[in-house]
C-alpha cells in the first residue's frame, strides 16, 4: 500500500518540476524595467463625443470636457508634466475660462494637473 500512495505524490512532484522547467525561461526573459506611460509619447488627441462633450486622448488620462455658456466644465486633468499640451488641446475647444474640475479618482494621473490648470480659471 505504501508503493500505491507513494506513486501518486511522486506523479505530482515530477508534473510541478517538469511545469517549473518549462516556464522558467519566461521569467528569465522577462523585462524589468519600468513600463513606459502613454503620456510619454507627448501626442493628445481632442475628439468630439456629442454635442459640447468632447475627449482629451492621450494625455495619461482620459480627459472629459463639457462647455457651456459660462465656461469649461474639466474631468481629470491628467499628470502635471502634460499640463501644458492638455490646456493646448483645451483651447482648440473653448476660449472659455476653466470653472470647475472634477477627479475621477485621487490618483496623480487624475489629479497631477489640477493645479496647473486651475491657476488658468
Amino acid at each position: 500500500m505504501i508503493g500505491v500512495r507513494a506513486r501518486p505524490r511522486s506523479r505530482f512532484a515530477l508534473s510541478v518540476v517538469l511545469a517549473w522547467a518549462a516556464t522558467s525561461h519566461l521569467l528569465a526573459q522577462h523585462d524589468h524595467r519600468p513600463v513606459k506611460p502613454a503620456y510619454d509619447d507627448g501626442n493628445v488627441e481632442v475628439v468630439p463625443v456629442q454635442g459640447n462633450v468632447h475627449l482629451v486622448a492621450g494625455s495619461g488620462a482620459n480627459i472629459t470636457v463639457l462647455v457651456d455658456p459660462d465656461g469649461v466644465l474639466v474631468v481629470d486633468t491628467s499628470v502635471a508634466a502634460m499640463s501644458e499640451k492638455v490646456l493646448a488641446a483645451l483651447k482648440t475647444i473653448s476660449d472659455k475660462p476653466i470653472r470647475h474640475i472634477i477627479n475621477t479618482s485621487a490618483d496623480e494621473h487624475h489629479t497631477g494637473g489640477n493645479e496647473n490648470l486651475s491657476n488658468l480659471r
